[in-house]
């Protein structure tokens, strides 16, 4: 089910937040996404699909509602503390790139369940190929998102929807950039993806370098 949680006249941004059904959204988030200027709409979707499933369903009935989709696509979970404008900052660097640029991402930290960083790493196609380390929670131009068919939902990819997501980017032509002066934290709990099983985690990697990358 769609949401509107803030609506703007002319949003450059949608920014989505995908929820499992009967989850609700934090009052750090909601406080947070407040501090950036940058014009957005904000909405939830809320079923009991998996995390990019959701995301992609949330996009779609967006565009189903109001016939147009904004020019940037930012998905935000429900549990997220936002560097001070955070959403402005990555919008202020992405809208001057070159074509071939498709989303920008930060910096970012787990804390609760799982407590971990995720340092800034100057994007590289070698790097990526490696590991993962762009969030979900990343500003990404539209057109990419049309261009490459959206994300990434087979089920099978769940554990790593967002690194098959930024790969399936890079094999249609599209690259990240990092915005090094912002960054935010993700609140982790027992029943996240982050916190997933080890040896789930380890087969879905293998079944992600195969198909995406080719190895």
């Amino acid at each position: 089910m769609l949401k509107i949680i803030t609506k703007h006249k002319k949003p450059e941004i949608l920014v989505m937040t995908p929820l499992l059904t009967g989850h609700k959204i934090s009052g750090e988030t909601r406080t947070t996404i407040k501090r950036n200027t940058t014009p957005y709409t904000w909405a939830s979707f809320e079923s009991n699909r998996k995390h990019a499933a959701n995301c992609q369903a949330g996009i779609e009935e967006f565009q189903k509602q109001y016939k147009f989709l904004p020019k940037y696509i930012f998905i935000l979970d429900r549990d997220i503390i936002l560097g001070r404008g955070l959403i402005d900052k990555l919008y202020n660097l992405l809208k001057i790139t070159e074509p071939n640029v498709g989303y920008a991402y930060c910096p970012f930290e787990y804390k609760g369940y799982v407590n971990h960083k995720v340092p800034p790493k100057i994007w590289s196609s070698t790097e990526l190929k490696k590991n993962n380390f762009i969030s979900s929670n990343s500003l990404i131009k539209t057109e990419m998102w049309k261009k490459i068919g959206g994300y990434v939902t087979e089920e099978k990819y769940h554990r790593l929807s967002d690194w098959s997501f930024w790969l399936k980017a890079y094999n249609n032509g599209y690259k990240g950039i990092l915005c090094e002066n912002t960054s935010f934290i993700a609140m982790s709990t027992e029943n996240d993806i982050s916190a997933g099983d080890k040896n789930e985690h380890r087969i879905t990697k293998e079944l992600i370098i195969k198909d995406f990358i080719g190895e």
